[in-house]
């Protein structure tokens, strides 16, 4: 198991030669779980251990239907990841995340989803 800081995840957006990348650290996911946790019911941070990568592949399928009409390539390589972390509120991130490349990629465009584990020496 890794804590979240420990894994870099990198979404891409292409459209022929055109490149967007967004590469999110642990400040960006604080901020996030911060403020979705203020704007719902939910008690803030019930963190549980759970696989990361089965997280976002459930994420992204059922996301089907949204990439699915605008014809999307979604190109997806997942590590095995652990984390230990609130998935209710990251569930909402990367929801979010998924929702914003499907809105901000042109038909027949590409979506890129990587998830790497790096092993860090500490």
């Amino acid at each position: 198991m890794i804590p979240m800081e420990e894994f870099y995840c990198l979404f891409r957006t292409y459209k022929g030669i055109e490149k967007g990348e967004v590469n999110w650290g642990q400040e960006l996911r604080d901020n996030l779980l911060k403020l979705t946790s203020l704007e719902s019911d939910h008690p803030p941070f019930e963190p549980i251990t759970y696989r990361l990568d089965h997280q976002l592949r459930r994420v992204i399928l059922s996301n089907e239907p949204q990439w699915r009409n605008k014809d999307l390539e979604m190109d997806i390589s997942l590590d095995k990841i652990t984390i230990h972390a609130d998935e209710d509120l990251m569930d909402q991130v990367w929801i979010n995340l998924i929702h914003n490349s499907i809105k901000f990629t042109p038909d027949n465009g590409k979506i890129s989803v990587t998830l790497i584990k790096n092993d860090f020496d500490r």
